[in-house]
């Protein structure tokens, strides 16, 4: 899919995830920012294109960039390392409109024969680690992890 294509649908999915969980942000003056977030996060797992220019054996669509793997680190790292209750909230309102690209982008590319470089099941993998990228998806394992880890890195 070109990269307009992404744009599109990762607005409108973002839209449409605000809509559905009935986020208050539909009439603030913060929605042109969160808007251009949502673009950036749709287009972010092409970022293989300009990597694969340096690296020879770095594919378009390979299993790291059109994966979860950004968006679960991310909020991992937000839920284990920050304390501060506010600071983690705004974080996750900046978070959620990239998430929410992130993940419109890996279901679109199943329009596109769903093909992962050094994968069979492509199509697969797109589905599982498109819905792991849904923001609220991904904050609750994030958050869990990280009742999980902070014991473990309090003793370090």
């Amino acid at each position: 899919m070109k990269s307009w294509g992404h744009t599109v649908i990762g607005v409108i999915f973002y839209l449409l995830l605000l809509r559905i969980f009935e986020v208050e942000f539909l009439n603030s003056f913060l929605m042109p920012f969160f808007i251009i977030i949502s673009v950036c996060g749709s287009l972010f797992p092409d970022i293989d294109l300009v990597i694969m220019r340096s690296f020879k054996g770095f594919g378009h669509r390979n299993m790291f960039t059109h994966s979860a793997l950004l968006p679960l680190i991310s909020s991992l790292l937000i839920f284990t390392l920050l304390e501060d209750v506010n600071l983690i909230k705004v974080l996750k309102l900046i978070l959620f409109p990239f998430l929410a690209g992130i993940s419109s982008h890996l279901f679109a590319d199943l329009t596109g024969g769903g093909r992962v470089k050094g994968l069979k099941g492509g199509k697969y993998w797109l589905i599982i680690n498109g819905m792991l990228s849904l923001p609220f998806l991904t904050f609750y394992i994030g958050e869990i992890l990280s009742k999980i880890l902070k014991p473990f890195l309090s003793e370090i």
